[in-house]
């Protein structure tokens, strides 16, 4: 019985040993890197600066009143203005980084 039991110790430690997975290699970091060109761009705008540059709503003549009126199409104009160079920059930033991923052979997988 103890010849039996020194064997079966025997097997269970020897098979153990034998299921030891092999650590985990390191992944491959790799660094990618954009050089962007700054692109011009408007700078930020406040409440009090569109105003200053558009004029302000009076709120106590009639909304639909002339001064109003011309105050509020100075101000969408100026906005739209704005929203054009906005987009100018997006259209700037968008070329470069399709330049960048055509330069890399294709667009990145993920």
């Amino acid at each position: 019985m103890r010849r039996a039991a020194l064997l079966l110790i025997c097997l269970t430690i020897g098979s153990a040993a034998g299921c030891a997975t092999a650590p985990p290699q390191a992944p491959t970091v790799l660094t990618v890197r954009h050089v962007m060109t700054p692109c011009p761009h408007p700078p930020d705008m406040t409440a009090d600066q569109l105003a200053t540059m558009a004029g302000r709503v009076d709120g106590n003549a009639p909304f639909d009143g002339q001064g109003n009126v011309d105050a509020l199409t100075a101000r969408h104009q100026v906005i739209r203005t704005h929203v054009k160079l906005l987009e100018a920059a997006l259209r700037c930033y968008d070329q470069q980084a399709q330049a960048g991923q055509a330069d890399e052979g294709g667009a990145d997988e993920r």
